[in-house]
This record gives structure tokens, sequence and C-alpha cells, in this order.
């Protein structure tokens, strides 16, 4: 049990990363940030992500790749395979689809893009090596809190590289504390 739960929370913070949940009332409509970045790209782009969690004790790594797989003028498909190593037991999880569409309500925002978008959110310039090549990325680093649990994540992204997210670092500043790294292991650009 302690293995599930470990994996569903692994996966969790994943999913915090590229989807939103909707929260509120709020009907206002903007532009996706996500569908607008992956529909610059032709079908069979994709991003190979590494992601290291420590969570309640138990080590993770989860490597996830996500392929483009259509793109319309009102959503974008990405496919999404995900093998997860717990605690030296590797295993595949189920290959979904996700679809983005071109318009979210402004509310559907993550937590971190809402925090990050505030005057005192730090921020910053750094070239990292993914792959063997050199990606210019802009970090931002924010506190966010949500019920009742805070926690400080860092992320560098890049406008070329699939997904735009290159790096994140997670941690968890409330009981019980939990670590998450994620870096872009590599990519393929289809123009």
């Amino acid at each position: 049990m302690k293995i599930k739960t470990t994996l569903l929370l692994a996966l969790g913070v994943f999913c915090l990363v590229f989807v939103s949940t909707a929260r509120a009332d709020d009907d206002e409509m903007i532009d996706n940030p996500t569908y607008k970045h992956w529909a610059q790209f032709k079908p069979g782009t994709y991003v190979v992500t590494k992601t290291n969690s420590r969570i309640n004790n138990v080590d993770t790594t989860t490597i996830t790749t996500t392929t483009l797989e259509e793109v319309t003028p009102e959503k974008v498909i990405l496919k999404i395979e995900t093998i997860v190593d717990l605690a030296g037991n590797e295993q595949g999880m189920p290959t979904h689809k996700l679809n983005v569409p071109a318009k979210m309500k402004k509310d559907d925002l993550t937590p971190f893009d809402k925090a990050a978008a505030k005057p005192d959110a730090k921020k910053g310039k750094e070239a990292l090596e993914i792959g063997g090549k050199k990606v210019e990325t802009e970090w931002i680093e924010a506190v966010v809190e949500v019920n009742k649990v805070k926690s400080k994540t860092r992320k560098w992204t890049s406008d070329e590289v699939p997904g735009r997210i290159v790096k994140m670092e997670t941690e968890r500043l409330t009981d019980p504390p939990s670590k998450v790294r994620m870096i872009v292991a590599k990519f393929e650009v289809k123009k």
C-alpha cells in the first residue's frame, strides 16, 4: 500500500506540472500556453524526462516520454508513456493520451504559474546541457501553498524544448517532507 501511495503522489506531482485542474467559477477564457507551445511543432516531436523523487522516505525514478500526435486549431493530442522504478521494481504504466485545448479558463492556471506571475518571484537565466546540447533557459522560483501544503519550486524553461520545461526542482516545506527533481533527458523537434 505504501508503494502505491508513493507512486500516486509522484504521479500527482508530475501532473501538476503539465495539467491544470478547474477550481473556481471564473469563465474568462485565455490562450492555453501548453497548447500554444506544442502547436508550433509537427507530430512526432517528443521529449523524454527523468524524474527522481523522495516521498515518505521512498525513492522513485520515473521516465516519461511525451510525443505530439496531432495538432488542430482546437487542440493538440499528446501521447504519454511512463516507466516507474519504485525501490528497484520497474513497472510500465498504461499509455494515455492527453487532449490539450487551445483555450482554457484563466483560473485553471496552475498554482505555480499564478505564484510565478507575482512580483516577488525570483527569476534568472542559465544555460543547461541536455543530451550533449547547450540549451538557454529562463528560470523562475516561487513558493506555493495548496490545501495547507507549502512547497518551493524552481522551473527552468526554453521555447526550443517540447513541453517548455527543461528542469524542475520542488521541495515540500511542510510535513511530510519530499523532494522532486525532473530534467529533460533528450528531445527531438519536428518542424
